[in-house]
């Protein structure tokens, strides 16, 4: 299994990249958040077959493990998933969480039955914290600016600890 690759990208091309290290230039599905010639730790997810032996690409741990959930989706594959990256996965996850289809149609060969599956069968982070937007929407702070926060903190933690790290970060 593999968790990241450490290197250069040395190509940029439509879904894909290449990123060089120890001599070797894996081609990566990933999205265009990458930059040329830079070095990166591209996060990846290998998926095997028989026929196939390919690594789709992110820029942080918690895209693949993201990724990682959506693909588990009834009909939305890794090439179907990937394309969702093109956007920020923060307004992906408020897509889900405002049940969205909308958002999701939007990407080719993402129909109305798999939108509807995503935004219906997908746990989001933000509908299992009403506690926590409730607590934050009575400080005085904005719906959108609360969802924003939410994705980056630690859901497992205790309330008191996320409510914490949600003002550190508003």
């Amino acid at each position: 299994m593999y968790e990241y690759i450490n290197g250069l990208i040395k190509y940029i091309g439509n879904n894909k990249i290449v990123v060089e290290a120890c001599g070797v230039g894996y081609l990566i599905y990933a999205t265009s958040l990458f930059k040329d010639n830079e070095i990166n730790t591209v996060y990846v997810y290998h998926y095997q077959t028989e026929l196939e032996n390919i690594f789709y690409g992110f820029k942080s741990r918690e895209d693949k493990e993201f990724f990682i959930e959506l693909i588990k989706i009834k009909g939305l594959g890794c090439k179907l998933a990937i394309q969702i990256f093109k956007n920020d996965t923060n307004i992906t996850k408020r897509a889900i969480a405002n049940k969205d289809i909308n958002y999701f149609l939007q990407f080719p060969k993402i129909g109305l039955k798999v939108a509807s599956l995503i935004v219906n069968n997908y746990k989001c982070p933000l509908d299992t914290n009403n506690e926590l937007i409730e607590t934050l929407l009575s400080l005085g702070y904005k719906k959108n600016d609360i969802y924003s926060v939410i994705t980056k903190i630690n859901i497992d933690s205790p309330l008191e600890n996320q409510i914490k790290e949600s003002l550190s970060l508003l």
